[in-house]
């Protein structure tokens, strides 16, 4: 059974569970059946928001069937692909990008979907046009995403979806970090919005130590993070506010 990308000299690779040995059977008798349960009616969709305390001007987003696959997000990337028709509420809502989900603590690995493992599991995010994330703009961006994922001609599905439960997560996941959740590539595109040019240099966390260390985990640092210093940050155990 595939469980998820790991690290093994700075290389994903795909972690499989053996399968337990088969115990021989007590009787060669048949078993009776039992009658089987009624189809239970399946998890609805959960679109969640949160944004980062030390990065207050990005939002982020997830659209989940359930904790280890990602609800429909072809539409999305087609729709940011301009491969679909026009949907007002998308274009106002200025999505950067639609990026892989990384498996947190690893050397850039993306993150599988454990129904399809051929694909990787997705998170998109926007900087909201006011400059810094509110409860007002993660809310009304939330509705607006619940209207694109829910119109007919804008999903890969016969029935418009309307089981899509929203979710503001910011007060369980603002102290997160960025490599938490992005590859390095998406991080060198945040880091180099974020951070003034005359700091994008190795000087950086001799700088600004405290917030380098609200921005990145590790140990697991792209090229440009290393350019920032990072590989060097000594972080302590109590470092981290949410612990």
């Amino acid at each position: 059974m595939f469980i998820e990308s790991a690290t093994m000299g700075g290389n994903c690779i795909a972690v499989k569970k053996d399968s337990p040995a088969k115990k021989p059977p007590a009787s060669p008798k048949k078993t009776l059946k039992t009658v089987p349960a009624s189809p239970t009616k399946k998890k609805g969709l959960t679109l969640t928001v949160f944004s980062f305390d030390a990065l207050p001007e990005i939002e982020v987003f997830l659209f989940a069937k359930n904790d280890v696959d990602d609800g429909y997000l072809g539409s999305l990337r087609d729709y940011l692909n301009g491969n679909l028709g026009k949907h007002d509420d998308i274009d106002a809502l200025k999505i950067h990008s639609l990026v892989d989900r990384r498996v947190a603590g690893s050397a850039n690995c993306s993150m599988p979907q454990e129904d399809k493992p051929q694909y990787n599991r997705s998170l998109f995010f926007r900087y909201p046009m006011t400059g810094q994330s509110t409860i007002e703009t993660r809310q009304a961006a939330l509705q607006m995403l619940k209207r694109f994922f829910g119109k007919e001609g804008f999903n890969y599905h016969k029935y418009p979806i309307t089981n899509i439960t929203l979710s503001d997560k910011t007060n369980e996941l603002k102290f997160s970090k960025l490599d938490d959740w992005f590859k390095d590539k998406t991080i060198q595109i945040i880091l180099e919005n974020d951070i003034a040019e005359q700091y994008q240099n190795d000087d950086f966390v001799d700088v600004f130590p405290a917030y380098a260390k609200r921005l990145l985990r590790g140990p697991h640092f792209g090229p440009f993070a290393k350019k920032l210093g990072f590989a060097r940050l000594v972080y302590d155990e109590d470092s981290d506010e949410d612990e």
